[in-house]
């Protein structure tokens, strides 16, 4: 279980994400197994998240060759769900911000979806 959501891994799932090379880098693996809960909580918080959907998204981001190339790939899939204005004004948001953004701050700038303010806070 992820975080206490959604997400239950398989242990293939677990398996195939621990024998990359890219699952030895801890900032990777959170940034993963992170992504892969907001994304499940996104979806429907109340249901148990599509086993063959986490196969595919596992899949496509394992392709990322690191953490850098990973983030790119995650704002990607959020630009396309959110808008790329949005996640432009919240990653400038972030950018300039000293000690980064409360959640009312994210709603703010977000106009409070509450699944978007959930993968950027990383719970």
């Amino acid at each position: 279980m992820l975080r206490g959501q959604a997400v239950q891994l398989s242990a293939a799932q677990r398996q195939r994400i621990m024998a990359t090379r890219q699952a030895t880098n801890p900032l990777y693996l959170t940034i993963l197994l992170e992504y892969l809960a907001c994304t499940s909580v996104a979806a429907d918080a109340a249901a148990p998240a599509d086993p063959e959907n986490v196969d595919r998204l596992i899949t496509h981001y394992l392709k990322a060759p690191d953490a850098l190339s990973l983030y790119s790939k995650v704002i990607e899939r959020l630009e396309g769900t959110y808008g790329q204005s949005i996640m432009r004004d919240i990653l400038t948001s972030l950018y300039v911000a000293r000690s980064g953004l409360s959640e009312a701050e994210l709603q703010d700038v977000r106009g409070g979806s509450l699944a978007l303010i959930f993968c950027l806070q990383g719970h």
